[in-house]
């Protein structure tokens, strides 16, 4: 699995989008086939620096690559070196006030989550 990120000119901004892909041999071909296992949505350049558009972003990254890393789709160490590609564009804001309550994530509620993201 790999990061992408797609760079869009829009007409006043660029507008970024960042998604999670798998390449694929099939037999009988000779180049790979791509597969987007999760999209996080676009931000606007000019949303890079908005701590709230940060917060939205890395949220949705965190548990969504989490779930992932659950269900035994992704390794821990792709899940890394995504949010480290992803960590170059947007970086993540800082903790101000109280933290946020993390639910505990099982196998089940992975794979709930995950199944909304499909639809």
């Amino acid at each position: 699995m790999y990061p992408i990120i797609l760079k869009h000119e829009r007409l006043n901004f660029f507008s970024y989008n960042f998604q999670i892909g798998q390449s694929k041999r099939i037999k009988g071909l000779a180049t790979p086939r791509s597969k987007v296992i999760a999209n996080f949505g676009a931000i606007r350049d000019y949303q890079l620096d908005q701590p709230e558009a940060q917060r939205r972003f890395w949220e949705k990254v965190d548990v969504t690559v989490q779930n992932l890393v659950t269900v035994k789709r992704l390794k821990k160490d792709d899940a890394q070196k995504i949010k480290a590609k992803y960590a170059e564009f947007i970086p993540r804001p800082a903790r101000v006030g109280l933290p946020i309550p993390k639910r505990e994530i099982t196998q089940e509620s992975a794979l709930d989550d995950f199944h909304i993201l499909l639809k």
